[in-house]
């Protein structure tokens, strides 16, 4: 019988996803996503700092860049850079302007859509090249 039964880990995560859900249409309160972030469970954490990321709150940008350069899972590194991308906080605009740059990086068609957001930071100019060229198919990735 327990093999359908959630490690601690996935039943904090579908916890988790709904407070952020909630949060980001109807208003909630981000105190559950805050006090996640507290979690030492990184998949929690991780959850949360996307969470509040889509309503453009940055409690969790370390959480998300840590994820970005740490965390094993593909998946989970995508899901962290999308979520920069939606915070478009310029802090992170180096690393995912990085990201884009790399041809060969296995984060590179996340980061170049993620940048996309910093259209209106002091990166404009760089992001702005950077999406031409990957347009033009100079770079791993074509739109």
């Amino acid at each position: 019988m327990k093999g359908w039964m959630l490690s601690r880990s996935q039943n904090n995560g579908l916890a988790i996803e709904p407070a952020g859900w909630r949060l980001r249409k109807r208003s909630g309160d981000p105190a559950v996503l805050v006090k996640a972030m507290a979690s030492k469970d990184p998949t929690s954490q991780l959850l949360a700092a996307v969470g509040l990321a889509r309503v453009g709150r940055p409690e969790g940008l370390s959480v998300l860049m840590a994820s970005v350069e740490l965390v094993p899972d593909l998946t989970s590194r995508r899901l962290a850079v999308q979520a920069l991308g939606e915070l478009a906080d310029e802090r992170s605009a180096e690393m995912l302007i990085k990201l884009a740059s790399d041809d060969a990086h296995a984060l590179n068609e996340a980061a170049a859509e993620a940048i996309g957001h910093l259209g209106k930071s002091k990166h404009a100019e760089a992001v702005e090249r950077l999406l031409i060229r990957l347009a033009d198919g100079s770079g791993g990735v074509a739109f």
